[in-house]
């Protein structure tokens, strides 16, 4: 929010309608795999075992969870509004959305298509070179699981200029500056696509969470992801990252 490259042209049928597929209700379950040298596995202690990440979609609700940081972000489509939510910290970010897209909306949407997982994708890519540091990405995004284009724009502002969350993508950044030299790469894939119907409850954010504003949230994030990063150093490399059954147990 405020705060990571595979090929098929479908036919005609396909590219007529944006929601053709339907309405969507259930969860898709993704993993991602992270490698990384010099300045950028620094940052963040890379675990080749791959992490977890879960969408769980229903009506006006959007929830998106990482294994890899523990957050949890909610989307209210009705209401127009942002939650991000930190189960370890029991705390809660409100971010109101204020309309338009997200101003680095630097992915271009491109006219492929391919089924991943019974769900029918659009390829996005981008590519950014900013003075010795490149940046490319190629994401696969659902056709139609954000049924209108306001979700869509809503999504786009609070995820940084995706039109929609990833269901299959590769991301490397490479940076030849002399203090930040490195390279990183991500790759994503959808495991399982679950259509079992959803209960409301799993958006509701448990009682006892704290609302905290922007200033607060920053700070309180500061701290949990460095001692997130030592935890993490200690792990065995090959650990993998899962969110739990019950997804608020983080």
């Amino acid at each position: 929010m405020k705060r990571a490259f595979f090929v098929v042209i479908l036919v005609t049928i396909f590219t007529g309608n944006l929601w053709a597929q339907g309405k969507f209700e259930g969860k898709i379950v993704k993993k991602g795999i992270f490698q990384a040298e010099g300045f950028f596995k620094k940052q963040l202690p890379i675990l080749s075992g791959g992490q977890e990440d879960i969408v769980i979609v229903k009506g006006s609700k959007l929830l998106q969870l990482s294994a890899a940081t523990n957050l949890l972000v909610l989307l209210d489509f009705d209401n127009k509004c942002a939650y991000n939510i930190l189960p370890q910290k029991k705390v809660v970010n409100k971010v109101p959305y204020p309309g338009g897209r997200h101003p680095n909306d630097l992915f271009q949407k491109t006219d492929e298509k391919k089924e991943i997982e019974g769900l029918i994708c659009t390829k996005y890519v981008s590519k950014v070179d900013n003075k010795g540091v490149v940046a490319e990405a190629e994401y696969w995004i659902p056709d139609g699981v954000l049924d209108s284009q306001e979700k869509i724009d809503i999504y786009n502002y609070m995820f940084q200029g995706l039109d929609g969350f990833v269901m299959e993508g590769v991301a490397e950044m490479r940076s030849t500056i002399p203090l930040f030299k490195g390279k990183s790469l991500a790759v994503t894939n959808t495991v399982r696509v679950d259509r079992t119907p959803v209960a409301d409850s799993i958006f509701d954010i448990p009682s006892g969470y704290k609302y905290v504003n922007d200033k607060e949230y920053q700070k309180i994030w500061k701290k949990y992801v460095a001692q997130l990063n030592k935890e993490r150093a200690k792990m065995d490399k090959n650990t993998e990252l899962f969110v739990p059954e019950n997804v608020w147990d983080f």
